[in-house]
């Protein structure tokens, strides 16, 4: 290799004083155009990583803001819900043989007040309360809490009286629940838990 260099620069040396300037001004315009084309080539190629950096980031803060918005939507759903004295009252009730107190706290309160929540809420699939009073199943609104204990993922959340999500496979599917314990109320107050249950898809969707 050292060789080749000293045949090069033999050559360069013997040719006339004009090729030598021409060689010289040929050897500076190449070298010249790699360096700018090489440089414009990463400054751009640096550009373009920036921006589409940017551009992913902010992507994923925009869609991060509507997922947390989502969530902030629904947990004030189930701290409303949580707050209601008169679904409080009626889930921690004993029945006994009054079913016609049954039926009217479906009838005023239940069945209105649940269907008002899921219409107003399309994301909102299911909204139920699994009870541990005797108060009669009904339809998804109401389930008895055995129904909930018999749940594999039960025993992580037992007890809690905040909201706990949950993403749960289901066959080929995925579900989004919310679920908590709501409070009981003397000395007799049954265990009830409110559950929601979301569309996984619309609710994470990017």
């Amino acid at each position: 290799m050292p060789s080749f260099f000293v045949r090069l620069f033999q050559s360069f040396s013997d040719l006339k004083m004009k090729k030598k300037v021409a060689v010289t001004y040929l050897v500076l315009g190449v070298l010249l155009t790699v360096s700018l084309s090489l440089f414009t080539h990463f400054f751009i190629r640096g550009v373009l990583i920036d921006n589409e950096t940017k551009l992913i980031t902010d992507t994923v803060n925009q869609s991060a803001m509507q997922i947390s918005y989502q969530f902030s939507i629904f947990e004030a759903l189930s701290n409303y819900i949580f707050n209601d004295t008169e679904l409080l009252r009626i889930i921690n009730y004993t029945y006994g043989d009054s079913y016609f107190s049954m039926w009217l706290a479906y009838r005023d309160h239940i069945i209105p007040t649940f269907q008002a929540y899921t219409a107003l809420h399309p994301d909102l699939v299911a909204l139920t309360i699994f009870t541990g009073s005797d108060l009669h199943r009904y339809g998804n609104f109401v389930l008895q809490l055995s129904a909930l204990t018999d749940l594999p993922w039960y025993t992580g959340i037992e007890g809690s009286f905040m909201p706990v999500w949950l993403v749960v496979e289901n066959e080929e599917n995925y579900t989004l629940i919310s679920i908590r314990r709501m409070p009981t109320q003397g000395l007799d107050g049954k265990i009830n838990y409110l559950f929601m249950e979301f569309d996984y898809n619309s609710f994470l969707r990017l």
